[in-house]
């Protein structure tokens, strides 16, 4: 077993989730680039949330956590890469103070598609261990020009001592996250052009365009734009900063584009953000909206104010906090036009090109849970279960069991991933567990999630057995083994 101590790094995205809710808590991203532009390798990022692992006291006096990280490459059944090591956290004076330390590896490999999979755990605790898998493809043929994926940076510094973060006179300390809150006003990333010599005449010059695009539409985000003047080379290196302060909150590409001087498209990139702004969401929520004028917009044909209201409570599971709150100040005024205004302002600032496109691509998955999941006491977009589906979008499975003996009815829906939204990170391999503990109908609660921001109760075993017993230990935490269980089995293993 491969031991590591890594350096400390504070990152600025250090408590932009709650990470309070138990169990180890690791952000992970990755970039493929080619050496020369000619040998594949793909870069690991880990960043493991400090205040989520527990510290054991050593022989030194000090007090060190150990995180277990297993990568493994495959295609099909063959391994092609596998590696298992412990990261040694720094030392730190007492067992609460401990900051959010990196990872990096470099893995060469050769062009192809992958099934990557990764494990991080806790050794220190009896905690599983958080997992992931995702499909990735590795192509830089060598006789074309083509771009690296997009790696982005919490910082930089120029390399005085070479390291495995140093890139090109640079240390490029990495932002394993594709979320950036409003602490951070620079999106920095870095990205490789490769063999534009064998694809251009020698000599000749190209241009690296790149900018930042809403996610949706595919528009220029604001004027989010800049663009290089290169001279053909095996490898051209994209290093740069774009400003992000008045970038709204949503969700967002950052484009690289190679073009000839004839401005024909040679190549592309995308990576994919999300921006949390809630200041400047305020700025524009709070904004005089009775001067909006919605009289040839398509909310004009809602005349009705209870279908208007309708309408913005539908919105509740993608509205940011600021927004539930002005909104409930418009439907206490049941001022018809008012609701209008501020339901239109609500989708143009997540399509200003096509507000209506935007609220009916909504209003289908509306309909999906009013019928799925509503009841004649409420819509079904009011129910947890409508309420995550909106928010997260639809499960990747769902485990229902009606009849377990000592059980309520449950669901347990998994997530492989959840994409970025307005109010949500991108995480990875989530599960949510709804209970119906009125035994009829479908009135089914949320009780338990390893989500961010979500309820997380470590006695959500106890609560689903509560059938046929109460369990007044509040140190007991654990599911006990009764005929027929099988919500633990269901929970570790999704159907």
């Amino acid at each position: 077993m491969r031991f590591k101590l890594l350096t400390i790094i504070c990152l600025l995205f250090t408590g932009i989730e709650d990470l309070s809710a138990g169990g180890i808590q690791a952000y992970f991203a990755h970039a493929a680039y080619a050496k020369n532009g000619e040998n594949p390798f793909l870069e690991t990022y880990f960043t493991i949330a400090g205040n989520t692992v527990k510290y054991i006291k050593s022989g030194n006096g000090i007090y060190q956590g150990k995180v277990e990280i297993v990568i493994v490459l495959k295609q099909g059944d063959a391994i092609k890469f596998a590696d298992k090591y412990t990261l040694l956290s720094p030392g730190t004076p007492d067992s609460l103070s401990g900051k959010d330390f990196v990872d990096q590896q470099r893995i060469p490999l050769s062009n192809g598609d992958y099934d990557l999979e990764f494990k991080v755990r806790d050794i220190n605790t009896n905690d599983s261990a958080v997992s992931y898998s995702e499909k990735i493809s590795i192509d830089f043929p060598g006789d074309k020009i083509s771009i690296s994926d997009i790696s982005f940076s919490e910082s930089y510094t120029p390399t005085i001592n070479q390291s495995i973060f140093s890139k090109n006179g640079y240390d490029l300390i990495p932002f394993p996250s594709d979320f950036f809150p409003e602490t951070i006003n620079k999106l920095i990333f870095y990205a490789e052009v490769y063999n534009s010599i064998k694809s251009l005449p020698e000599g000749e010059s190209f241009l690296v365009n790149y900018f930042v695009e809403n996610d949706d539409n595919n528009q220029l985000a604001g004027s989010l734009r800049k663009f290089s003047k290169e001279k053909a080379a095996t490898v051209t290196v994209v290093f740069n900063e774009l400003p992000i302060g008045q970038l709204k909150s949503g969700n967002y590409n950052l484009v690289l584009e190679v073009r000839d001087k004839e401005n024909n498209l040679l190549a592309v990139r995308k990576k994919y953000f999300q921006r949390s702004n809630p200041s400047l969401e305020n700025k524009l929520t709070q904004s005089n909206l009775s001067t909006m004028d919605v009289g040839t917009t398509f909310v004009s044909a809602i005349t009705n104010s209870e279908e208007m209201k309708d309408m913005i409570l539908s919105t509740y599971p993608v509205s940011t906090l600021i927004e539930k709150n002005f909104a409930r100040n418009q439907l206490n005024l049941s001022d018809l036009k008012m609701m209008q205004q501020y339901f239109y302002n609500f989708w143009k600032t997540r399509n200003e090109a096509n507000p209506e496109a935007a609220w009916l691509k909504y209003f289908e998955e509306v309909k999906k849970v009013n019928k799925e999941y509503g009841s004649r006491r409420q819509k079904g977009y009011a129910t947890d279960r409508g309420r995550v589906y909106l928010q997260y979008g639809p499960p990747n499975t769902v485990t229902a069991n009606r009849n377990e003996p000592s059980s309520y009815p449950y669901e347990i829906w998994h997530y492989y991933e959840i994409q970025g939204t307005e109010i949500n990170r991108r995480q990875t391999d989530k599960r949510f567990v709804f209970m119906n503990s009125d035994l009829v109908g479908a009135d089914y609660q949320l009780i338990h999630s390893t989500a961010y921001g979500e309820i997380n109760d470590p006695r959500w075993e106890l609560r689903l057995q509560g059938r046929n017993e109460q369990y007044i230990d509040l140190d007991e935490e654990k599911g006990r083994d009764h005929y027929g269980n099988q919500v633990e089995d269901y929970f570790n293993n999704p159907r």
